[in-house]
């Protein structure tokens, strides 16, 4: 997960885990073959946000634009 990403995450006070593919393998194929998106991603519900998309992230979490 990028710098960015945590930043905006903890600036709203949303909880988040932080899961490193090379680490866990089987992350990886999921979000290789489940979400068709590549590292790093973001997951939220049944969803997944590759790279940092600021706009999109927020979209999904609900959070307010500004």
């Amino acid at each position: 997960m990028c710098y960015k990403t945590k930043e905006l995450l903890s600036k709203h006070q949303v909880a988040f885990t932080e899961i490193n593919v090379f680490m866990h393998p089987k992350a990886l194929l999921k979000l290789l073959f489940e979400f068709k998106k590549f590292a790093p991603a973001v997951v939220v519900g049944k969803e997944a946000i590759s790279g940092f998309n600021h706009r999109r992230l927020k979209q999904a979490l609900g959070l307010p634009e500004n």
